[in-house]
């Protein structure tokens, strides 16, 4: 085990891999990293290799409740990403290989696009430090680690400690990543679904499986000999319930 790493908290993340509660990997990395650097939120993304628009797999927070991390993180997945430093410094990770991990940091007073900035402003977030790494299929991870204004930004001592530690984050990210993606059969997403907002119609389940499987909204409809537009229709009432904008936003309820 690296010797920078604490025993406990090195424990806590493993155990924490493949975690479906959407605070747990993250909850875990957090405990680790704030030992060593005084973290105050963690996110997961997993971007879009064409665009990098990111999908949120975890997320917790030491100064705010854990549902802070996914309200605000709406707003970023909603196109402030798009001014994000992670998405180009991602396109020169090489691959999942060991030792293709890099470090990044994003502090408030560097960002220039004012709403991205006002972003940082709104949730108190002073400087951030990413560990950037591949997964085994592929798609761009970022593993975040920020912190508020309370605690200040990253001294370079700080982030060397991070650096030292980033291969073996980096692994825990990939394995939790590949855990993940193994998606569960229709029934299981129906089932998952209906916990989680138990007022949803047969229709809306039939849609909202259909998408989670990977089919497009035309061939769900086609499948359900409904017009897309009403298939259009179910999934945006399903949202609504759910509490969510988009597709993209399901993956973290459902983990």
């Amino acid at each position: 085990m690296h010797s920078a790493l604490p025993t406990l908290e090195t424990a806590g993340l493993i155990a924490a891999i493949g975690a479906r509660e959407r605070s747990g990997f993250a909850g875990a990395a957090l405990r680790l990293a704030h030992t060593a650097l005084r973290v105050s939120h963690c996110t997961l993304f997993s971007h879009d290799a064409a665009d990098g628009a990111p999908c949120i797999l975890s997320g917790a927070s030491l100064s705010q409740h854990d549902t802070f991390v996914f309200d605000v993180f709406h707003e970023y997945g909603a196109g402030l990403y798009t001014h994000d430093s992670n998405r180009r410094a991602l396109r020169h990770v090489s691959g999942p290989t060991r030792g293709a991990v890099k470090v990044c940091r994003q502090q408030r007073g560097e960002i220039t696009h004012g709403g991205y900035r006002r972003f940082y402003e709104r949730g108190e977030m002073v400087d951030r430090a990413s560990v950037l790494v591949r997964g085994h299929d592929g798609a761009p991870l970022a593993l975040n680690f920020y912190r508020d204004d309370r605690v200040g930004r990253y001294r370079a001592d700080e982030l060397r400690r991070l650096a030292a530690i980033a291969p073996v984050l980096a692994g825990a990210v990939q394995q939790h990543h590949a855990a993940c993606a193994v998606k569960p059969a229709g029934a299981d997403w129906r089932a998952r679904l209906l916990q989680l907002a138990p007022g949803l119609t047969e229709r809306e389940l039939a849609v909202l499986c259909g998408l989670l499987d990977g089919a497009t909204l035309k061939t769900v409809a086609r499948a359900l000999d409904i017009a897309p537009t009403t298939a259009a229709t179910y999934r945006d009432r399903a949202y609504t319930r759910l509490g969510v904008r988009s597709l993209r936003d399901l993956p973290s309820l459902l983990l």
